[in-house]
């Protein structure tokens, strides 16, 4: 959080300087706003985002600038309902800043300077002072508004920086002083002040002059603090190691790393109760993220919402306060303050903390809050704490004990209680064990028995099934009587892997394309479909692939009449046409042209059987011949040879 400030000697001094300087200038480059976009050095009127309160009558004005809560009525008379609405939207964006930014934007403008642009664009029109303001709405729709000066009156530092760059080198505290006056009565009168910026100008920027206009609306300039620090404190920057580092000083950087400071966690049981200041609740982490800042170490602090950020940034105040040590607490938006403020309070220490946010905050508030701190303190009364720290040193003590107990190592089993509540609390509630150790018998249960036994019942947990007979695998209930058949089993199947199942496959593969046979079908059904496919395959041997797309029933029907050979085959010819075309259709349909009646009755009844059974397993097309088929025959043949002697061993079926 903060580091001593030491310049480094010689060279190294000069170097630090320079490399402080080159960060400083881009620093100063990305907080001021030149561009025709500031309304701070080209204030342009807006339809709703300003209002124009040069007309009002002084009388009224010098209330609202002296300090007076002034109705928007009386400062504008004229188009009330435009005033309205403007205020409105104007108090909006004001609040809107104040919420989402933490910068306190609503102002009216006293006095403009005008002078030519260097670049003939348009002209500068730069407000002279700033008056911070406070808008009330009235009435239930918020008709009507009153305004009311909310803190000290300031000049518009935007331009004296840019007068600077003519030339004209005049501080805001010396042009403060036209306001005062020889009598602390008087009402407010900006011109005096005017009078006194234009003789400072003098000749250096030609057709300089500054018109009385006044408005409001909303203006950001609290940059410019950050500006006028950079530029004025050059050396104090140079000569502080945290900012040497962030400006990219590397042996800044590597004496911050070699500063860091190691907090272990058990130590801090071990602090005196009169030595800590923690007001809020902290666990171990946050209790060294103070213990190490509070010695001198830069830290970075995260976390997610709700993780206890501002507790530590409450209990860290306190420490370093107890410590004698001064605090800068800044935060980008008004509601961590707010939120570090409360805290504060809720413990009685409000009067560590001094508002110092916004532009409403006068030197008077400032010197009352200090005055009531003083006051506190010096009415304080001492706290007699040696009985309540004295309970908190007997109960950590005890509780330091009971963790040491905890995670003390206890033999035979070799582990603490601490894990052993671990291993019980893993296991589910349903576990339950019959089997109970005791005495002698759980004196002997070592650490490498205890594993030995985990290490037994793990790998019998991973095969319960198969101990249960409930097991989906076709090993289970394997007819398995000694080890010489478990060995033949396993070189079985080790034979079939790695030999007879890749060749299997890929002739599988092949028939099922041809044929069309879906995928994901048991072995008993594809074994069924490549019988099938033998047969028919048997039977193209003989016939052409013409035979199964004739009617082979109505075939088979008209060649029965001859089948039995002898006088009903001499009968059939001599008697029945139909006959006699039926077998000379087959016998087209054969390869050799010749076979007895009986014969080829056998197989065309054959071949109608093997269309049946084709239809049924929903194979594509019609059968058909097979290329390399006697190839393809030997891979299934010597599978399913493998295949029914690996049967007896197994109750169930292998792949179905």
């Amino acid at each position: 959080m903060s580091t001593t400030a030491r310049a480094p000697s010689g060279g190294d001094s000069r170097a630090r300087t320079e490399i402080v300087d080159r960060a400083r200038q881009q620093w100063l480059g990305k907080l001021i706003d030149l561009s025709r976009r500031n309304n701070l050095l080209y204030f342009r009127t807006l339809k709703t985002g300003t209002l124009e309160l040069t007309g009002a009558s002084p009388e009224q004005m010098a209330r609202l600038l002296s300090g007076e809560t002034v109705p928007l009525s009386k400062l504008v008379p004229a188009d009330r309902e435009f005033a309205v609405s403007a205020v409105r939207d104007i108090a909006r964006r004001a609040l809107s800043n104040a919420e989402e930014k933490g910068l306190q934007t609503l102002f009216v403008a006293v006095g403009m300077a005008t002078w030519p642009a260097d670049d003939e664009g348009r002209a500068f029109e730069a407000p002279v002072l700033l008056v911070p303001i406070t808008v009330t709405a009235h009435g239930r729709g918020a008709e009507s508004f009153s305004l009311a000066c909310s803190g000290a009156i300031q000049i518009n530092l935007v331009l004296l920086h840019v007068l600077e760059q003519y030339g004209v080198h005049v501080a805001a505290d010396e042009l403060i002083t036209y306001l005062l006056g020889d009598d602390e009565g008087e009402a407010f009168d900006p011109q005096p002040l005017f009078q006194g910026l234009s003789k400072r100008v003098g000749t250096q920027i030609k057709e300089f002059s500054i018109r009385p206009n006044s408005f409001l609306g909303n203006f950001a300039f609290q940059k410019m603090a950050m500006v006028k620090d950079l530029q004025e404190r050059g050396a104090e920057l140079a000569a502080h190691e945290l900012i040497a580092a962030m400006s990219g000083d590397k042996s800044a950087r590597a004496e911050l790393g070699s500063a860091s400071v190691d907090v272990d966690p058990k130590e801090l049981d071990r602090v005196p109760p009169d030595n800590e200041f923690l007001v809020l609740d902290a666990d171990s982490s946050q209790q060294a993220a103070i213990a190490s800042i509070a010695k001198g170490e830069n830290a970075v602090v995260h976390g997610p919402p709700g993780t206890g950020k501002s507790q530590t940034i409450v209990n860290l105040i306190a420490t370093l306060a107890a410590a004698g040590k001064r605090v800068l607490f800044v935060a980008e938006k008004r509601a961590a303050l707010e939120v570090v403020q409360r805290r504060l309070k809720d413990v009685g220490l409000d009067h560590l903390a001094i508002d110092l946010h916004g532009a409403d905050v006068a030197p008077k508030r400032v010197m009352e809050q200090i005055a009531r701190a003083l006051e506190k303190v010096r009415n304080s009364v001492p706290v007699d704490c040696t009985q309540v720290h004295g309970r908190v040193t007997d109960r950590r003590t005890r509780l330091n004990a009971h963790v040491a107990r905890m995670h003390s190592i206890r033999l035979p089993a070799e582990k603490s209680v601490y894990q052993l509540q671990g291993l019980l609390l893993s296991l589910s509630r349903t576990a339950q064990v019959k089997t109970r150790w005791r005495g002698a018998d759980l004196a002997r249960l070592s650490a490498p028995e205890i594993a030995k036994a985990r290490d037994f019942l793990k790998e019998a947990c991973g095969f319960s099934t198969l101990f249960l007979r409930t097991d989906p695998s076709p090993w289970t209930g394997a007819s398995l009587p000694d080890g010489a058949a478990v060995q033949a089993a396993l070189d079985l199947v080790a034979h079939m892997h790695s030999a007879s199942l890749a060749a299997f496959l890929v002739a599988v593969q092949a028939i099922t394309k041809l044929i069309g046979m879906a995928a994901g079908q048991t072995a008993k059904e594809l074994r069924a479909a490549l019988t099938l496919v033998d047969e028919t395959q048997a039977t193209l041997c003989a016939f052409d692939e013409e035979l199964y797309r004739r009617d082979l029933k109505q075939l088979a029907s008209q060649l029965a009449r001859g089948a039995a050979g002898g006088l009903s085959y001499v009968w059939a010819t001599l008697t029945s046409p139909v006959f006699r075309n039926a077998r000379k259709t087959a016998l087209h349909l054969r390869r050799d042209r010749k076979a007895r009646a009986a014969t080829l009755y056998q197989e065309i009844s054959s071949a109608s059987d093997q269309l049946d059974r084709w239809n049924k397993l929903n194979l594509a097309g019609l059968p058909c011949s097979i290329p390399q088929y006697e190839e393809l025959k030997g891979s299934l043949d010597a599978f399913w040879s493998d295949y029914d002697r690996l049967k007896p061993f197994l109750l169930r079926i292998w792949m179905g």
